[in-house]
């Protein structure tokens, strides 16, 4: 076994049984290692967002933790997300392919296909989404419940939006035609963007550089498709 992540799985157990945290020393001495063993590894675990510090200066588990389990309860979703992107992917290659996730007032991509990595499927770690700029955030905002409210009180239009809508009222019109077509299809900076709801909280986007314009609403179609079927094979 490898010692330090023998020593890193200790720490988040004895974390994770301490109702009230736990300080570095206690951590020390319940492994029996010297103080500074043990600041290094609970650092790596911080950085990472395994474990948080509390303004006592105790320990708890961290966020990504909680989003862990949470991949792990949703392994099946996942998994049908990735056959659809899959089929995706076959029927228009050059197109990048993404299954995202609203975390609160984040956009996460969980899963993505591009025409770099041809039939890979990929797990992006830190990309997320503009609520503004992408096809993604704007069909979150349109059928995710309270989404567009918690982005209205959070984000500055103006500050945020400006470099992808002329003003506020197209954008307004982009929202109605979203919500017409039951998917978001917009084209920024040279770019075909388009996103599907799959559920309240996950996304199914496509994104590339060329697409026919006239067969936007045909690939939308096929996408809103794809997002009701890893739904309906979820439930």
């Amino acid at each position: 076994m490898i010692q330090a992540v023998e020593r890193a799985l200790d720490i988040m157990d004895i974390t994770g049984r301490a109702e009230d945290g736990v300080r570095l020393s206690t951590l020390a001495a319940e492994l029996n290692l010297n103080s500074s063993t043990v600041h290094n590894l609970v650092r790596t675990l911080r950085v990472r967002g395994y474990l948080e510090q509390d303004s006592r200066r105790r320990y708890r588990l961290g966020a990504a933790l909680v989003d862990l389990a949470a991949r792990r309860g949703q392994q099946g979703l996942y998994r049908r997300a990735g056959v659809e992107m899959r089929m995706l992917h076959a029927a228009i290659p050059e197109a990048t392919i993404t299954f995202s996730e609203l975390a609160g007032s984040e956009i996460c991509c969980r899963l993505r296909m591009s025409p770099d990595l041809p039939d890979v499927i990929q797990y992006p770690r830190s990309q997320t989404f503009s609520v503004y700029g992408s096809a993604s955030g704007l069909c979150l905002q349109v059928f995710s419940p309270g989404f567009r409210e918690l982005v209205q009180t959070q984000t500055d239009f103006d500050e945020s939006a400006q470099s992808y809508w002329s003003d506020y009222a197209a954008f307004e019109q982009a929202f109605t035609e979203t919500a017409r077509l039951g998917g978001a299809a917009l084209h920024v900076r040279s770019q075909w963007r388009l996103a599907a709801p799959a559920g309240e909280c996950h996304v199914l986007g496509l994104s590339a550089a060329r697409l026919p314009k006239r067969g936007i609403k045909r690939i939308l179609k096929q996408l809103c498709v794809a997002a009701a079927r890893i739904v309906k094979e979820c439930d």
